[in-house]
């Protein structure tokens, strides 16, 4: 029992530490404004791309941050899309049903075949 508390419900005073250290930090406010510039643009992008885009076999669902959306996938399944993507492209998505395909938009937008203009 004190080796599972010890290990799993209790965090360790280093860490604790770190954490407390870098919430101090008086670099934290331009480093939290510079995560939060570079998720807007590709929040920003992602729309941009979509909005110039259509598919018969992809749908993108609402979406309201830079990290993750999701597409609806009205072809085919969305594991196969998933192994398709990440043997063709290098991008790893997740399929969570058969229909629905998640994408970190760090991978998705950073792909040279997002630029690309068909």
């Amino acid at each position: 029992m004190g080796a599972l508390r010890s290990t799993i419900s209790n965090s360790s005073m280093l860490a604790q530490n770190m954490i407390l250290r870098s919430l101090a930090d008086p670099e934290r406010a331009a480093q939290k404004a510079v995560a939060a510039k570079l998720l807007r643009e590709r929040y920003d992008r992602a729309k941009s791309i979509l909005s110039r885009k259509s598919s018969t076999a992809i749908e993108p669902m609402p979406f309201n941050s830079g990290y993750f959306m999701s597409f609806r996938v009205l072809r085919g399944t969305a594991e196969a899309l998933r192994k398709a993507l990440l043997a063709d492209s290098a991008v790893g998505t997740i399929s969570v049903n058969d229909r629905c395909l998640r994408v970190a938009l760090s991978a998705w937008i950073s792909k040279s075949w997002m630029s690309c203009s068909t």
